[in-house]
């Protein structure tokens, strides 16, 4: 998805840091493939970079996909720990 402005590329036009793939994916701790599957999924936006080839990312929009990321997984421990002290008993039958 390529974020155009008056014919020039948005993310250079606001001189906003922006990153390859592979750069990050090693932000996030994932596999260039893992990140390429966000993009693909539209979880992770992206736009095209001065080649008009290559994808890129904005590191803001990778703060706030790994905020959202931290969040989700924050949630489902919580959940997961209040699950266990409602019912100890199905925490000891599983193990």
């Amino acid at each position: 998805m390529a974020v155009e402005l008056w014919g020039s590329n948005l993310a250079e036009q606001l001189d906003l840091e922006d990153m390859s793939i592979e750069e990050a994916a090693v932000e996030l701790g994932m596999a260039p493939a893992a990140v390429i599957h966000l993009l693909e999924s539209g979880r992770l936006p992206s736009h095209l970079g001065s080649d008009g080839r290559r994808r890129r990312v904005l590191a803001a929009d990778l703060a706030i996909h790994r905020e959202v990321r931290f969040n989700a997984q924050q949630r489902r421990v919580q959940e997961r720990r209040a699950r266990a002290w409602a019912e100890p008993e199905a925490d000891e039958l599983v193990s």
